[in-house]
C-alpha cells in the first residue's frame, strides 16, 4: 500500500511539473473543464477522412448531444444531413432514418456487448464523442500515455481566435501507429473547433478534419432525442452490414475503431473513479 502512495506521489508530481514547463497543458485543462461544465451541445460539422487508397470521403451536418450517464454512448444523440437523412440514439436504440426511401435502420446497444460496434446504425465518424467523455480531454491520461503537446503560433478559425496546439500520440495498440493531431480550440470558450489528424490505421496511411461551427451550449432539450420525430409511415428494419453499399468498409472501420476505444478507455475511466 506505501509503495502504491509513493507511485501515486510520483505521478503527481510528474504531471505537476509537466503542467509548469508546457504551456500547452493549462490550455487542454481549460477545455476540459468547460466540457465538464455542460450539459449538452449543438453544433455544424464538416468531416473528412481518408485511408489508404479510398477516395476522400466528405460528410457535413448538423448535430446534437445530451449527456447521460450509465448508457452505451454516455448521451443522447442526434444529427441530420439536410434534408435527406438523420440518425438519432435515445440511450436503447440506434435509428438511420433515410428522407427519400422512408427506411430506418434500426441497432439495438448494449453496453456489455462490445461486438456491436461494427454492427452500427449510427455513424460516429462526425460525431464529437468527447464531449460525452471530456475526461479524455484531461492531459492526466495523455500524460499518462506519455504523449507530447507543443504550443505552436495562434490562428483564427472563422475569425475567432485560436490556440493551436501540435500533439504527438505514442501508440496505443497495434492497428494505430504513429498519429499526431493539430487542435485548434478557440480562445473565447475554450472549444475544440478544429482537429486534423494524421497516422496510419492498420497499416494504411490515414487522415481525418474535424471542423465545427455555429456551437451552441445548454440549448439541447431530451425532446430532440424522441422517437416521434420519426415519421409512423416509414419502414422500420434491423441494421445488416452490405459491403456494397458506397463508403460501408470506410464506415464500419472507423466505427469499430472509435467505439473500441471509446468503451476501452471509458472503462479505464470508470475503474479509477472518473
Amino acid at each position: 500500500m506505501m509503495k502504491h502512495k509513493y507511485l501515486l506521489l510520483f505521478f503527481t508530481l510528474v504531471s505537476f511539473g509537466t503542467e509548469a514547463q508546457n504551456p500547452a497543458v493549462p490550455i487542454l485543462r481549460n477545455e476540459y473543464k468547460t466540457e465538464v461544465s455542460h450539459k449538452s451541445i449543438s453544433y455544424d460539422v464538416v468531416y473528412k477522412s481518408k485511408c489508404g487508397f479510398r477516395d476522400t470521403a466528405v460528410i457535413r451536418g448538423s448535430v446534437k448531444l445530451l449527456k447521460a450517464k450509465d448508457t452505451f454512448f454516455d448521451g443522447y444523440i442526434w444529427w441530420s444531413m439536410g434534408d435527406t437523412e438523420f440518425q438519432l440514439y435515445d440511450l436503447v436504440n440506434g435509428y438511420d432514418v433515410k428522407m427519400n426511401s422512408k427506411t430506418v435502420i434500426k441497432s439495438t446497444y448494449h453496453i456489455a456487448n462490445p461486438m456491436v460496434y461494427s454492427a452500427s446504425a449510427i455513424d460516429t465518424r462526425i460525431l464529437w464523442l468527447n464531449f460525452f467523455r471530456p475526461k479524455e480531454i484531461d492531459t492526466t491520461l495523455w500524460l499518462f500515455f506519455n504523449d507530447t503537446f507543443e504550443l505552436e503560433n495562434d490562428t483564427l478559425i472563422a475569425d475567432i481566435p485560436c490556440w493551436h496546439i501540435f500533439e504527438k500520440l505514442q501508440d496505443r495498440d497495434s492497428f494505430s501507429r504513429n498519429f499526431v493531431y493539430d487542435i485548434y480550440i478557440s480562445k473565447i470558450d475554450y472549444t475544440q473547433l478544429l482537429t486534423i489528424c494524421k497516422g496510419f490505421s492498420f497499416g494504411l496511411p490515414s487522415y481525418s478534419f474535424y471542423r465545427m461551427t455555429n456551437v451552441i451550449y445548454d440549448k439541447v432539450k431530451k425532446v430532440d432525442f424522441s422517437t416521434s420525430i420519426i415519421p409512423k409511415d416509414f419502414t422500420m428494419k434491423n441494421y445488416v452490414y452490405n459491403p456494397s453499399e458506397p463508403d460501408s468498409t470506410d464506415k464500419v472501420m472507423q466505427n469499430y475503431i472509435e467505439l473500441y476505444n471509446f468503451k476501452k478507455k471509458r472503462d479505464y475511466e470508470r475503474q479509477k473513479g472518473y
